[in-house]
């Protein structure tokens, strides 16, 4: 017996079809075009990083130098991929590498793992927030020493000085106790963003972000995981990253990391699992958020040999995650002792780390597999200068 055929239902599944294929399209431009700010890493000691090209090229003229190691610097394109500006907590420069006008003397620090940070308005394409931190990795446990240590937000507005930028609301006071660990991470809503700090204790201070502003009062506090004041060598070096789904908190502090659930709607950190390690500095996940990689020393047998290592993360179990470690990077890290490196995910989801005392970019080019497949590559970028074992820190990585 014949079917009958209603066009009607026909003509119903092509126009949903239509409308599947162009949410999708939008979603995956809105994507690439989140990618593109950050685009242009400008670093330490004159380095810089051109994503724009394939594979990333070195990008001249930035104008960080430095002397030391372990400083941390922000920098941000527009939706195009063009350069901005760039901080390193203290000062910033615009696209042609010169100090705006009234950007200079942010309460940012030296030498600091996390003391700059850029986040874009929410409803203002032409404003951006640069959260700077005066934390210490080492505690001064002098009296009253803490509060000259803070967390602070300034605003560059791109429409100032024809179009270059320039700096407002500057230094505006957020909390005392800094530790230089802060993090961004896109709200549940869609629309909001949550701004995360900790202190020398054992708190977590969520702030929302929304299109009125920066709400400073009122943070979403979380008392979790270890005391830092009770660690007997009080160093907590190391970064505090986000997991792309902005699911997951993880956070180095030397002799052991932490990861933490992160509730996207409520702001609230729990679940801490605390891992021991020796020396970790650098902390990442993979773009699917299911990997999270370190960069520290082994004991046994590789002392003084600073190796990347990865951890699974799909059992959310202390036990299954120290089981799951490999050592991607070994032996491709050369022998002889050297400080851990930092990583950061990049906009072409592959994960970079910055050696110390070398000119070299190691590339984790595939970081959603597994051991061998993760595909590590030694050396793949070769800079000029020495980059000082540090990337560039972004929340825009979070919402490619």
């Amino acid at each position: 017996m014949r079917k009958k055929y209603y066009p009607h239902i026909d003509n119903n599944k092509r126009l949903l079809f239509k409308i599947f294929t162009a949410l999708a399209i939008i979603f995956l431009l809105q994507n690439r075009v989140a990618a593109q700010q950050f685009n242009n890493w400008i670093f330490h000691n004159n380095n810089g990083l051109n994503f724009n090209t394939i594979p990333p090229s070195f990008l001249a003229g930035g104008q960080i130098n430095n002397i030391g190691g372990g400083y941390s610097t922000s920098s941000i394109s527009d939706r195009n991929g063009n350069l901005l500006f760039y901080s390193d907590g203290e000062r910033v420069w615009n696209k042609n590498n010169q100090i705006m006008p009234n950007g200079f003397g942010l309460l940012g620090g030296e030498g600091q793992i996390n003391t700059a940070l850029i986040v874009p308005f929410i409803n203002d394409t032409s404003k951006y927030y640069l959260f700077t931190s005066k934390g210490l990795t080492f505690h001064n446990q002098g009296v009253g020493a803490e509060n000259n240590y803070q967390y602070c937000y300034s605003i560059v507005d791109m429409q100032l000085n024809a179009g270059l930028g320039d700096v407002t609301n500057k230094n505006t006071f957020i909390k005392y106790l800094a530790n230089e660990k802060m993090v961004a991470i896109p709200n549940a809503n869609g629309n909001d963003i949550w701004w995360i700090c900790r202190d020398w204790a054992n708190h977590f201070y969520s702030y929302k972000i929304t299109c009125v502003g920066f709400q400073n009062n009122n943070p979403t506090i979380s008392i979790i995981g270890s005391n830092i004041n009770n660690d007997g060598n009080l160093i907590s070096g190391g970064d505090i990253k986000a997991s792309p789904d902005g699911k997951l908190i993880a956070v180095c502090y030397r002799d052991y990391f932490e990861i933490y659930k992160f509730n996207n709607a409520t702001g609230i950190l729990s679940n801490p699992i605390k891992i021991p390690v020796y020396d970790c500095y650098g902390i990442e996940f993979s773009p699917n958020s299911k990997i999270l990689y370190t960069t520290q020393v082994f004991i046994d047998p590789d002392f003084g040999r600073p190796q990347i290592a990865q951890y699974n993360l799909n059992n959310y179990d202390s036990a299954a995650i120290i089981n799951s470690v490999i050592r991607i990077s070994q032996p491709a890290i050369p022998d002889g002792y050297s400080l851990v490196g930092g990583l950061q995910l990049g906009p072409d989801n592959k994960i970079y780390h910055a050696r110390f005392g070398e000119t070299l970019i190691d590339v984790i080019n595939s970081p959603n597999n597994v051991s061998n497949a993760s595909n590590f590559q030694a050396g793949a970028i070769i800079l000029p200068n020495d980059a000082f074992r540090r990337l560039p820190y972004s929340y825009v990585n979070l919402i490619t």
